[in-house]
């Protein structure tokens, strides 16, 4: 009798992954200063009015009550990532007359440092770790992606892209929604592609349970989650009606769990947020009113895009030119912060600023969706992940062309994780072809064509 040794590979996936988070960890304190991280450490005191003061009534909207600042950005803003700051300056000591004001956009960065609207070091720092950790767990959840949708030599290259991206760098390492975001909305793809890949044999409820639980705290961390919650879902529909169609004993199952899902995600995300507690329908209006307001306002005042031209200009621009990393939205920003930009872009922790490979990198993409439609042949993708990649391909290039009114890098940022996935895609199908090029031209390979004839 021989014995089986087991695979190391496992223990090198961890050692990979750790070595990545820990590089998106230890970068944090290097980040330059945005105003909004301000903003979240200011909302962070609604983690005093629930779990401290036990009083909702500061937090709960209702549609007749005067319209305030603080309850605009309760609406307009996730609560996981407020809640985790709210926790950490507690859990260290801090009280609510210890935060900051929120940043005050209408007037210069010096007026906002001289009347208490920047938050002090400490409070910065907690804040930035909160979301830093979320960045760094959702380097994991990549990772998990990549191993169950592709070869392990795709689920590598990408994550090395996502880890190494400077804009994801940036946005995840800040204290505001950013880490929270990419860690629900590729949480609720794992699952997703997870769900696509087995067949369960017997009802298994607890799978509707923890899918629609995760899709409800992805929306709860930020709203822009919905574009990766529903291709998700809709990936899963289309499989369960493939399998229904093919008369699969499993496609029942499935179905009724997606519609099960979708009644936990609901239960979950109102759970989350208090200030939808009393009015639901209402507070949704308002929080639909308010985003388009905003939308409108920004392209107002920054510029939107005038064309489907610039539209298209600036998503190549700021997905795909990782050298041109964007700290700042407002103008008055630039100066300030010259010395924190310098000084970050001098360390080893600010990403990988490859220039001259935006065409290249556009390339891999283009070659990498073929790939995923089936266009070309590769067989480094798991087929029936194509029934959540495809959604969410198409989804993302929707939301980067139409939804996004002016060019601002980080509303950009759902968009980057599933581009590394297909830049990967496309250099497996490169050098797949050029190794099966060199094998037909090699000296080797020509001999014995010859011993042939």
């Amino acid at each position: 009798m021989t014995t089986k040794r087991p695979s190391t590979l496992w223990a090198w996936d961890g050692l990979w992954v750790g070595l990545l988070a820990l590089y998106v960890i230890v970068g944090y304190p290097l980040v330059p200063f945005h105003g909004d991280e301000s903003m979240l450490i200011y909302m962070s005191r609604d983690y005093a009015y629930h779990f401290i003061e036990g009083d909702l009534t500061q937090i709960i909207y209702t549609p007749d009550q005067p319209r305030e600042i603080e309850q605009d950005l309760r609406l307009l803003n996730g609560t996981i990532t407020k809640y985790a700051i709210g926790w950490a300056w507690h859990q260290n000591g801090y009280a609510l007359p210890d935060l900051n004001q929120p940043w005050y956009w209408g007037l210069d960065f010096q007026y906002n440092v001289e009347n208490g609207f920047y938050p002090s070091l400490e409070l910065l720092h907690l804040a930035r770790l909160q979301s830093t950790l979320m960045l760094a767990g959702s380097v994991v959840i990549f990772f998990v992606i990549g191993r169950i949708s592709f070869t392990r030599p795709v689920a590598y290259v990408a994550t090395a892209f996502y880890a190494f991206n400077p804009a994801i760098l940036v946005n995840g390492r800040r204290g505001m929604m950013e880490g929270a975001m990419l860690l629900g909305g590729l949480s609720v793809v794992a699952l997703g592609v997870w769900m696509a890949t087995h067949q369960p044999k017997r009802w298994r409820i607890w799978e509707s349970a923890v899918l629609g639980g995760v899709a409800g705290v992805a929306l709860a961390c930020k709203h822009t989650n919905l574009v990766f919650v529903g291709a998700v879902f809709v990936g899963l529909g289309l499989q369960a009606i493939w399998q229904l169609i093919r008369k699969q004993p499993t496609a029942l199952y499935k179905l009724v769990n997606i519609c099960l899902a979708v009644g936990w995600m609901l239960l979950s995300f109102y759970a989350l947020n208090p200030a939808w507690w009393h009015h639901p329908l209402a507070t949704a209006r308002q929080v639909l009113h308010l985003r388009s307001n905003l939308l409108a306002e920004q392209s107002a005042f920054y510029g939107a895009y005038q064309h489907p031209l610039e539209a298209l200009q600036g998503f190549y621009q700021q997905v795909f030119v990782p050298q041109t990393t964007m700290y700042f939205e407002d103008e008055t920003f630039r100066q300030p912060l010259q010395a924190e930009i310098a000084t970050y872009e001098q360390s080893v922790y600010s990403g990988l600023r490859l220039s001259g490979v935006g065409l290249a990198m556009l390339g891999a993409t283009f070659i990498g969706m073929l790939s995923l439609f089936g266009v070309v042949s590769l067989r480094d993708i798991h087929p029936t992940t194509r029934f959540i990649f495809i959604p969410l391909v198409i989804a993302l290039v929707l939301m980067g062309l139409f939804a996004i009114p002016l060019a601002w890098q980080r509303y950009y940022l759902p968009i980057m994780p599933i581009t590394a996935f297909l830049v990967a895609l496309g250099l497996a199908w490169v050098v797949r072809l050029y190794a099966e090029n060199a094998h037909q031209v090699s000296p080797q390979f020509q001999l014995g064509r010859r011993g042939q004839r």
